[in-house]
């Protein structure tokens, strides 16, 4: 992982780690990875977790943040039925040539175990 030799690597692992705590996050769900083109060891990282792609030829999921989400989400999927406590977003520095760089983040009390379906 030639990451491993950035500060923002350890930026990104131990903010990571200080938010879970701050936040009191008991539980962490994710939505299916969309990974762009992807490096090898991305892949290596979401092995067995859902991945898919919009073919837009650039990365959208970098060894770090897969390292990260492989390791913190207890699950994947729709988005279950929740009250929203708070939110954020984080942006990337890359500059990508077809969508915004952005993460988002919902923080809310789960009012269901089962995720919401589109009929």
């Amino acid at each position: 992982l030639h990451e491993l030799a950035n500060l923002d690597t350890l930026i990104d692992i131990v903010g990571s780690c200080i938010a879970i705590g701050k936040f009191k996050l008991d539980e962490i769900y994710a939505s299916p990875i969309n990974v762009g083109s992807v490096a090898p060891v991305a892949i290596e990282l979401l092995r067995g977790l859902p991945i898919y792609t919009d073919n837009t030829g650039e990365e959208l999921a970098t060894p770090t943040g897969a390292a990260i989400i492989s390791q913190i989400a207890k699950d994947f999927g729709l988005m279950h039925l929740m009250k929203i406590k708070n939110y954020g977003f984080g942006a990337g520095s890359k500059n990508l040539s077809k969508r915004a760089n952005l993460l988002r983040l919902l923080i809310g009390q789960s009012l269901s175990n089962h995720p919401i379906t589109q009929s």
